[in-house]
């Protein structure tokens, strides 16, 4: 069997979603063939035909899975091993007794399908239960039996050792996993919790929080350190794409959109990564200027007016050389001295509506 196929990640029935999982479960499968050919030859070789032959099917059940999970049916592939591997441990139990640590096998399944994130609560509830009836009934027909099989006692350590390994092994692999997808996950939610989803910059919520430490560490800096009182250094640019609601009106929203980005773009080319760019509102944007002397920050904010007044912009198909401007009120820390980011804001904000209402595509900073 060409495994490298089986497993191809450019698989048209699976979802880019699916896709990690996908790719997991297929190695898993291989994995386990692996060692269940292993197991095979061992158990024949110590003359313990029953599971010899339960091996053989189980090498049959993970290719199968295989198949079913090129096809798509990751869900369905995905119990067929928990099965397998239930009943597999139980019989292998009922043969070779405790000692053989086959039966923790069944914590490993346990934790397995807790950790599923794409199983409902009832069935992961069902399916415990069920694994953990079937370890019930052979603990209590070891209790009082003997084990199907007189196997050697070395042999038995010997197969117990592996199987502690194979255990601690696979259960570190499930945790490793799961904390890797954790992490991944609140990355995500960190991610979105901070940042505009149009074009990437931050949004009003983080701005705010952000600024208010700022302001708090610049304070502390005048209360303590007397060069400070001549290096004050934050600035606040509030910009505003003039006459927007007509290119809404005129081209749609997804033209908006676009050139919203587009703007966003000449923004981030014209500022250092020590500056914060923010969207504040729908076409309204705020760039903190962190360290930078105010006649640095009001001529960056001068040339991105220049730098959009000039720029041709992509409104669709036929309209490529498009023309807007845009109007920034500046406000600086050093003109307020106060802890209030409202003050701030306000301050650069009332420059804003003054620069709309004498004309648009101005910068007043003063």
């Amino acid at each position: 069997m060409d495994f490298p196929k089986i497993i191809n990640p450019y698989n048209n029935n699976i979802s880019k979603n699916d896709l990690r999982f996908y790719l997991f479960s297929s190695h898993l499968y291989i994995l386990c063939i692996v060692i269940h050919v292993a197991l095979l030859m061992l158990f024949f070789f110590i003359e313990i035909y029953l599971m010899a032959i339960f091996n053989i099917f189980s090498c049959v059940i993970f290719t199968l899975n295989l198949i079913l999970n090129k096809k798509g049916f990751l869900n369905l592939a995905y119990h067929f091993a928990i099965i397998e591997i239930t009943l597999h441990a139980a019989l292998a139990t009922l043969c070779l007794g405790w000692e053989s640590n086959f039966s923790f096998y069944s914590v490993a399944i346990c934790s397995v399908i807790m950790f599923s994130t794409f199983l409902k609560l009832h069935i992961k509830i069902i399916e415990v239960a069920l694994t953990s009836s079937l370890y019930l009934f052979v603990f209590g027909y070891i209790l009082n039996n003997s084990t199907l099989y007189d196997a050697n006692d070395l042999a038995v350590q010997i197969i117990g050792f592996i199987n502690i390994i194979v255990i601690i092994s696979l259960l570190t692999s499930i945790f490793y996993k799961f904390y890797l997808e954790t992490y991944i996950l609140n990355k995500k939610l960190k991610s979105a919790a901070e940042t505009d989803s149009l074009t990437g910059v931050y949004n009003r919520s983080f701005f705010n929080e952000y600024v208010e430490i700022e302001i708090k560490r610049l304070l502390n800096e005048l209360n303590y350190n007397t060069q400070a009182k001549q290096q004050v250094n934050l600035g606040i640019a509030i910009i505003d794409i003039d006459n927007f609601k007509k290119i809404n009106d005129t081209y749609g929203h997804l033209t908006g959109d676009n050139v919203i980005v587009q703007v966003v773009e000449i923004i981030r080319k014209s500022v250092f990564s020590r500056d914060l760019i923010c969207r504040y509102g729908g076409e309204e944007f705020v760039i903190l200027f962190n360290r930078t002397s105010n006649d640095g920050a009001i001529n960056t904010a001068e040339r991105i007016r220049k730098e959009i007044e000039k720029h041709k912009f992509i409104f669709n198909d036929t309209v490529k050389n498009g023309k807007i401007t845009i109007s920034i009120g500046f406000a600086s820390f050093d003109e307020i001295k106060s802890d209030s980011i409202e003050s701030l804001l306000n301050l650069a904000d009332t420059r804003l509506y003054k620069a709309k209402s004498s004309g648009k595509n101005l910068l007043i900073y003063n």
